[in-house]
């Protein structure tokens, strides 16, 4: 029988682009998808018509456990962030899982794709001020544009990340999913992707939420870094992260002879290089300058408040640090193939930064 997969955020950059990976290269899979009106269903079905659209929302409890409890393979790539879709998966997982146990069969698996913005001390409350609006960028625990010395290893650093406390962004819905897999019994997956470049295949969202930050500067007519430009982002090609995504998907899917493991050890980084922020801006003045797209190829330095002048988000966008490195799924066989960063950067579509 084929495997039955739920797939939440398909309309998304992320899981849009998963879901074209996933249908290119398992043709044989089952795929339904969650989407919000009758427009995505028709988008979804002309794209692909194989796959079944299933209308709702992460609030329509309901709807998340029936379908949760049909699928072998439930992955979550919209708002990590929504802690009630997250239950409500978990209580599908948990009611499908317990049917298993009954009668047998494949044992279920929810995949949780979260971020490593949690390696950013304080993020929670200071990207909290900044979406509300805030331009106020003082008491923060670290400082903008400076450079961190601190790589985590998902292997070496894997009980630090672990008992990360709640006002690490991610942090509290990753402890509350991997909580009720080990109490409950099902099966749980934490992939937290860095930060992510290069042009979706998805069906709808094709640009990260990132690229704000090209548009700002085009307004700007200059390029800029924020505070000394030493802050740098390890991080992988959307492409990639599809392909890593699968790639634990594959792997789930060989059930009680998987190398993965679950609950509170179930946690894995997915990431191929690090970007560092005043290189990214120079590649990104030279290229827009050749474009057209500004009048001049300098790179401005900003203070963090002056960034905040121009969007409250662009401190955060370019002035934070977050450095992993994907040991676990390395070495599982997983290999991100897209390995130079300016090429992401450089494709076409959006103003990329």
């Amino acid at each position: 029988m084929a495997p039955q997969i739920l797939l939440l955020g398909a309309t998304g950059y992320i899981g849009g682009t998963l879901l074209n990976h996933l249908v290119s290269t398992h043709p044989d899979f089952s795929i339904t998808v969650l989407v919000r009106n009758s427009e995505h269903v028709k988008t979804i079905s002309a794209a692909y018509p194989k796959i079944t659209s299933v209308i709702g929302d992460l609030d329509s409890h309901e709807t998340l456990v029936r379908e949760a409890a049909k699928a072998d393979i439930v992955i979550q790539s919209s708002n990590f962030d929504h802690e009630a879709s997250m239950l409500s998966l978990a209580d599908g997982v948990t009611e499908r899982n317990k049917r298993v146990q009954q009668e047998g069969g494949f044992k279920p698996v929810l995949i949780l794709i979260s971020g490593s913005g949690n390696l950013v001390p304080g993020l929670l409350d200071v990207a909290g001020r900044a979406f509300s609006g805030s331009k106020e960028v003082s008491n923060t625990p670290f400082v903008y544009g400076e450079k961190v010395d601190r790589v985590y290893s998902d292997v070496v650093d894997a009980e630090t990340i672990r008992n990360f406390g709640p006002e690490r962004i991610h942090t509290a819905i990753e402890q509350k999913a991997q909580g009720l897999s080990e109490e409950r019994g099902f099966r749980c997956v934490v992939l937290a992707p860095c930060a992510i470049l290069g042009k979706g295949t998805g069906p709808v969202k094709t640009e990260t939420f990132n690229a704000i930050v090209g548009e700002e500067m085009v307004k700007r007519g200059q390029v800029f870094t924020v505070g000394d430009g030493d802050s740098i982002w390890s991080a992988s090609s959307v492409r990639d992260v599809a392909k890593g995504i699968t790639f634990v998907v594959e792997e789930a899917l060989k059930g009680d002879k998987t190398r993965l493991e679950f609950g509170w050890k179930g946690y894995y980084f997915i990431e191929t290089f690090e970007v560092p922020a005043r290189e990214r801006a120079h590649v990104a003045a030279s290229r827009l300058f050749a474009e057209g797209k500004i009048n001049h190829s300098e790179v401005a330095s900003l203070t963090a408040e002056e960034a905040a002048a121009v969007n409250p988000l662009l401190p955060i966008l370019l002035g934070t640090s977050s450095r992993a490195r994907a040991d676990r799924l390395k070495s599982l066989g997983w290999k991100p193939e897209e390995l130079d960063w300016k090429a992401a950067m450089a494709e076409a579509g959006a103003v990329r930064i």
